[in-house]
C-alpha cells in the first residue's frame, strides 16, 4: 500500500476524531488571534490616551525645589538659536487637596498646576486660553474633579497645598509648623479630561483630578515670585519633536543654561577678607555640589576650606567646683567645625597669646575670649554643648556633648568672621535675639 493511500484511508476512517481536532485547533487559533488583536488595540488605545493627555508636551522637568522662571526664557532662546522646534513653558506643579467651600465635599491627591494662558496652546485640540492672563483667584477644574466636588463655574473652592521651603521640614532649620496653606479660588470653568485638562505624568488608566490656577497667583501665594518648579518642553505643532527630528536634548541644554541661583546656591564675596563663600538655600551643601565646587576651585588653583556652622542651644562649663555650684550657661551660640591645621591660612585662627590655634582632637574645643570670660573657663576645663537633633518624623531631640577646652582664641580676624555663619531668614537678619523667628522653640 502506498503511503498516500494509507493517509487517505486513515483520515477517512477516523474522520470524526480528526474533525474534532480540527475544530479545536480552529477555536484555539481564533481565541489567540482575537486576544492578540484586542491586546494590540488596547496598547494602541492606551498609548493614544496617554499622548492625548500630554498634548504637544514631549519633555517635562519637575524639580524638588523652586528655581528662577528665567531659566525657561534662557532655554527658549538657546533652542531658537539652534533652530529647534521646541518651546519651553514654566509652571508650578504641586499635589494638594480641594474642598468645595459650600458643600464641604472634598478631594485628595489633586494635581495643582500654576500655568499661564500660553499653557493651553500646547493642547493638540487647541481649545484656546480658558484662563485669561492676569485673572487672580480663579481656577479651572477638569471634569473628574468637578464631578468629585459637585462644583460648577461660579463656585468657590479651597485649595490646600504645602508651603514652599528650600529647607527640608524634617531637618533642624526646616519649618514644621504652619507648613501648609489654603488658597480660596473661584471656579471660572471646567475643561474636558481628554486633552491637557487630563494632563498627568503617571501612566494610569484612571482620570486624574486636576486644578489649574494662574501662575502668578500661585507664585504670590507661595511667596515664590518669578520662581517655578517645573518646565514643559513642547514642539511647534508639526510633530517634529515626537518624531525625534531637529530637537535638542533638554537635559543636555540644561548644563549650559543653569545658574547658581537655579540650583539654590549663592556666592558671597567677602571683599575685605579675600575669599568667596559658597552657600546653599537648603543650609547644607549636598555632596555632589561640594565635589563639583572643590574640583572647580582646584582647576583655578584656589584653596578650599569646608566649614560647618551649627546653632547650639547653650554652652556651659567652667572650673570644677567641689561645692556643686552650677555652671554658667551661655544661650544660643554658633559652633563652627573646621580643620584648622589642614586649611591655613584661610582658617587662620590665633590664640589670645598670639600663637596659631592648634589642631584639635575629637573631644577638644576652642572658645573665643568673650565666651571663656563669661564661663570663667580655662584650658583643661569641661565644656558642655546642648543642641537639637532632628529625630524620627522631624521630631526635635535635645542632645548634649562634653568637650575639653583646649584653649582660648582672640575674638578678632578669622575668629570674628561673620561669613562663617550662613544666612537664614528670620535669624541672621534680626537685630536682636528677641526678634528671631526660628523654626524651633526658643
Amino acid at each position: 500500500m502506498r503511503l498516500r493511500t494509507f493517509y487517505r484511508r486513515t483520515l477517512a476512517f477516523y474522520w470524526r476524531t480528526n474533525l474534532a481536532v480540527a475544530l479545536c485547533v480552529a477555536a484555539g487559533t481564533a481565541v489567540l488571534t482575537g486576544a492578540l488583536l484586542v491586546g494590540d488595540s488596547m496598547r494602541g488605545s492606551l498609548a493614544e490616551h496617554a499622548l492625548r493627555r500630554l498634548g504637544r508636551i514631549d519633555h517635562v522637568l519637575v524639580a524638588g525645589r523652586f528655581f528662577g522662571q528665567e531659566l525657561a526664557s534662557r532655554l527658549d532662546d538657546l533652542m531658537d538659536a539652534r533652530t529647534s522646534r521646541t518651546a519651553v513653558q514654566p509652571a508650578i506643579l504641586l499635589t494638594g487637596g480641594v474642598t468645595h467651600a459650600d458643600s464641604r465635599r472634598g478631594a485628595s491627591r489633586v494635581a495643582v498646576f500654576g500655568v499661564d494662558s500660553s499653557f493651553w496652546r500646547l493642547d493638540e485640540r487647541r481649545p484656546g486660553a480658558p484662563l485669561a492672563p492676569g485673572v487672580e483667584r480663579e481656577a479651572i477644574l477638569n471634569e473628574p474633579l468637578a464631578r468629585e466636588l459637585g462644583a460648577s463655574p461660579g463656585d468657590d473652592v479651597l485649595v490646600r497645598i504645602e508651603r514652599a521651603s528650600p529647607v527640608p521640614a524634617e531637618t533642624l532649620l526646616g519649618r514644621r509648623d504652619d507648613n501648609s496653606m489654603t488658597l480660596r479660588v473661584t471656579v471660572s470653568g471646567v475643561v474636558h479630561a481628554a486633552g491637557l485638562g487630563g494632563f498627568s505624568l503617571s501612566p494610569s488608566q484612571y482620570q486624574p483630578l486636576n486644578l489649574f490656577v494662574p501662575l502668578e497667583t500661585l507664585q504670590q501665594a507661595l511667596d515664590q515670585e518669578r520662581r517655578v518648579n517645573a518646565l514643559f518642553f513642547a514642539d511647534d505643532g508639526t510633530g517634529a519633536e515626537r518624531a525625534g527630528v531637529g530637537s535638542d536634548n533638554p537635559q543636555r541644554l540644561l548644563t549650559t543654561s543653569l545658574t547658581l541661583e537655579d540650583l539654590g546656591l549663592r556666592l558671597r564675596v567677602q571683599q575685605d577678607r579675600g575669599y568667596l563663600s559658597l552657600e546653599s538655600e537648603r543650609m547644607l551643601i549636598e555632596p555632589p555640589v561640594e565635589a563639583a565646587a572643590t574640583a572647580a576651585a582646584a582647576s583655578l588653583g584656589a584653596p578650599v576650606c569646608p566649614i560647618l556652622t551649627y546653632l547650639a542651644n547653650s554652652i556651659a562649663g567652667g572650673p570644677s567646683d567641689p561645692t556643686g555650684k552650677p555652671w554658667t550657661v551661655i544661650p544660643y551660640s554658633t559652633v563652627t567645625a573646621v580643620d584648622l591645621d589642614a586649611h591655613r591660612p584661610m582658617a587662620d585662627v590665633t590664640m589670645v597669646d598670639g600663637t596659631p590655634a592648634p589642631a584639635l582632637g575629637p573631644d577638644e574645643i576652642l572658645l573665643n575670649d568673650w565666651a571663656a570670660a563669661e564661663l570663667g573657663a580655662a584650658a583643661g576645663d569641661r565644656i558642655r554643648l546642648t543642641y537639637y537633633l532632628s529625630g524620627p518624623l522631624g521630631r526635635l531631640e535635645t542632645e548634649q556633648t562634653d568637650f575639653i577646652l583646649r584653649g582660648v582664641v582672640g575674638l578678632a580676624g578669622t575668629a570674628a568672621d561673620p561669613g562663617w555663619t550662613p544666612e537664614y531668614r528670620g535669624m541672621t537678619d534680626a537685630v536682636r535675639v528677641s526678634d528671631w523667628n526660628p523654626p524651633f522653640p526658643v
